[in-house]
């Protein structure tokens, strides 16, 4: 498994993603995700995902 697959999975995980139901959506911002690839991206998106663990919401 690519390091690519990865940082998409997390970054599902994180954002609205798993709010579209649009599979052409879902394509779209993985292909912007590949194009814009950084490490500044990753982690932007490693800090979004610690707030989320430690802030919790939506889960009630």
């Amino acid at each position: 498994m690519s390091l690519i697959t990865n940082a998409i999975a997390v970054a599902h995980l994180v954002g609205k993603r798993n709010d579209i139901d649009d599979y052409d959506e879902r394509v779209k911002q993985d292909v912007w995700y590949i194009q814009n690839c950084c490490l500044w991206l990753d982690l932007k998106i490693i800090a979004k995902t610690i707030v989320r663990i430690l802030r919790p919401h939506g889960a009630y």
